[in-house]
């Protein structure tokens, strides 16, 4: 396996683990990171995650079928952490103390590129591997770390500095000391001596290209935007809503309910409760589960149209006498599923758009009768949307074509009105609404 050497398993007993990391753990990790059979990389980041960690996942993927993937990353103070991608376990190394143990290491496990995307919080000695190895390099510029040791070129209130000359940034220092004890000249020196050690430097667009240009002028960079994995966005979920007030009696334990089988069986739902609760809604993952809060009546109809639900919720546990909000949901004209109770059955008996459900069905039975509502409604929305799109062309040709086109006069009397009259027959008569009908 090993291409420079020893086997990884021979530095066993120089290796370091945390103190309380039993001895078969010590041995597991030694094993994962020996089991590397093909040519290495070295990804070398600071431990914040984010998007540097996102970038080199995305990396580690494209070439997984080619090479074996280690992280060097800081482990506090001068120590650094190796351990191989997708691997839970490390090994650590003080440097620069064990900077010849670990360079061993890297050459035995047959590692062929260090590709450096970032040095914060690890020790500067980590500038020493290229050489020690005798392996290439990249870097990657994630931000401005080399020429601003505050990364995002920004004062002390989180705006942007606007680059000033050398004693600018020395008050900047001053105030902000950089992780390493240099001035801002010893500092663009070390950084620049070592991007221009590089076999590549690669910038993701060309205004940071443009920015580090200003600081060393001859080190060339490419641009390479960062590869992408096509995203695999999921289907919107199926927004359902309440509205008012949300009492026990009025639902809330049913809505809940709904939200926990959603996230049992993976539905596409999302609960958005317009109007308070009596009482703290459970914490649920990815907005399944949320309420706007207490809302004045002139409000509701503002708070509909932002909302847009796609179905209106109404699981009363007793026979309510009436309900505005009720009102409200058919003025909308949203589907709604309510319980075939009170007020709720005689006031929605006959309505197209609404289904009525036992009010005691269990949560699986109302998220059914919820998804299947919502469905309903979408080819409805579609043929909408259609004639909508045909009445907009239409009106474009009639703007198109020369010439004025007659209005009937009793239309203009009509919406004067707010009534309407049967439309106009092809020789002028005004058809009854019989002939209409048919």
């Amino acid at each position: 396996m090993a291409k420079f050497g020893e086997s990884p398993l021979a530095f066993a007993s120089i290796l370091k683990f945390p103190a309380a990391l039993p001895e078969s753990a010590q041995r597991e990790a030694l094993a994962r990171i020996a089991g590397a059979e093909r040519p290495a990389i070295v990804m070398v980041a600071h431990g914040w995650g984010g998007g540097v960690r996102r970038h080199v996942d995305d990396l580690a993927a494209l070439i997984a079928d080619r090479r074996e993937v280690f992280h060097l990353l800081p482990a506090g103070g001068d120590q650094v952490a190796l351990h191989r991608h997708g691997g839970a376990l490390a090994l650590y190394f003080t440097l620069p103390a064990d900077g010849a143990a670990l360079a061993a290491l890297l050459r035995s496990l047959s590692v062929v590129r260090f590709h450096f995307h970032h040095v914060h919080g690890l020790p500067q000695s980590v500038f020493e591997l290229p050489r020690s190895t005798g392996v290439p390099y990249d870097c990657t510029l994630h931000d401005y770390f080399a020429f601003c040791p505050q990364h995002q070129l920004v004062d002390v209130a989180g705006r942007y500095c606007g680059e000033p000359d050398e004693a600018g940034c020395r008050d900047c220092l001053a105030q902000r000391a950089p992780q390493w004890p240099l001035d801002i000249v010893e500092w663009r020196e070390l950084f620049g001596g070592f991007l221009a050690g590089a076999e590549r430097v690669i910038a993701p667009v060309e205004d940071v290209r443009r920015r580090f240009r200003r600081h060393f002028a001859n080190l060339p960079i490419v641009v390479w935007p960062h590869p992408e994995p096509a995203a695999a966005l999921p289907g919107r979920p199926c927004r359902v809503a309440t509205l008012g007030l949300l009492s026990p009696a009025k639902g809330l334990d049913v809505v809940v309910g709904c939200a926990e089988d959603a996230r049992a069986r993976s539905l596409p739902l999302s609960f958005r409760i317009i109007g308070a609760t009596t009482t703290p809604l459970p914490e649920l993952p990815g907005g399944l589960l949320s309420s706007t809060g207490e809302y004045e009546d002139v409000e509701l109809p503002g708070l509909l149209a932002a909302e847009a639900p796609d179905v209106l919720l109404f699981a009363a546990q007793w026979p309510e006498t009436y309900s505005y909000t009720l009102s409200a949901a058919l003025a909308a004209g949203l589907p709604i599923v309510a319980s075939a109770f009170g007020a709720f059955a005689e006031r929605l008996a006959g309505v197209p758009q609404a289904r009525l459900l036992p009010w005691d069905a269990p949560a699986a039975v109302w998220n059914d009768a919820l998804l299947e509502t919502a469905a309903a409604r979408a080819p409805r929305a579609a043929a909408a949307g259609r004639r909508r799109d045909r009445r907009i062309a239409a009106g474009g040709l009639r703007r198109a074509l020369p010439g004025r086109v007659a209005v009937d006069p009793g239309a203009r009397a009509d919406a004067a009105a707010g009534t309407r009259q049967p439309p106009l027959s092809a020789s002028g008569r005004r058809r009854s609404a019989a002939s209409v009908a048919a």
